[in-house]
């Protein structure tokens, strides 16, 4: 039997060349998640989603992984890291073209490392760390954002969504010893009845979206002094 670790894709999107598309925010940089092991593993999902059985390898098409980070991984201030193949080590003019690509955007970058960046991507990296929008891009992703929080049948799950990214930006260091999956799951499904609990929201949607048994909520209930 094969254990292999599950990862969850942001967004995953297709061109109308089949080429591959994965979009992921990075809110935090994990000390036992880093990202360019991230990046390693993604590749190899989707590569292997890629390639179908009985296919060449000629068939597969160009992956590009993304990642939007609100946290400067390689410390060197730039806007945007791009990696493109593998360079040879005696020779960095040879390249080795496997079809994939790793972009990086670092909203914490610095102002005098912008030269030749599109400035509509630095609107939208201000944009993802909280400033307002300017370019049409950040204004349009802005007000599909206002439509998603105004509509009824989406609303809870926002709400469920700003409290998981609230929860890993403010409150979700890491405790102890690196736990199993299984193990965070629960954790951070404990994390989100929290957040829940301290906004007054009533026990039957917290068990709904957290999975928790009843009597898990009330030892938090008690643990909180609510």
């Amino acid at each position: 039997m094969i254990n292999t670790k599950s990862v969850r894709l942001d967004a995953y999107i297709t061109d109308t060349d089949d080429n591959i598309y994965n979009i992921e925010c990075q809110i935090k940089n994990e000390s036992d998640d880093p990202l360019d092991l991230r990046d390693r593993y993604i590749h190899s999902i989707l590569t292997v989603n890629n390639l179908f059985k009985g296919n060449d390898y000629n068939d597969l098409k160009y992956e590009y992984v993304i990642f939007i980070c609100k946290f400067d991984f390689f410390k060197d201030g730039l806007p945007v890291y791009t990696f493109e193949g593998r360079q040879c080590k005696q020779d960095n003019s040879i390249i080795i073209n496997n079809k994939t690509s790793s972009i990086i955007l670092n909203s914490k970058y610095h102002k005098d490392k912008c030269n030749n960046v599109d400035p509509e991507i630095l609107d939208f990296l201000d944009y993802f760390n909280g400033k307002d929008p300017h370019s049409r891009l950040t204004i349009d992703i802005d007000n599909e954002v206002k439509i998603v929080k105004s509509k009824h049948d989406v609303k809870e799950k926002f709400m469920i969504l700003s409290m998981m990214l609230r929860d890993a930006e403010f409150r979700g260091e890491k405790r102890g010893e690196k736990r199993g999956e299984m193990k965070g799951e629960v954790k951070k499904s404990e994390s989100i009845a929290i957040s829940m609990l301290e906004n007054n929201e009533p026990i039957e949607k917290i068990l709904k979206y957290t999975q928790l048994p009843e009597s898990r909520i009330h030892q938090l209930i008690e643990q909180l002094s609510l």
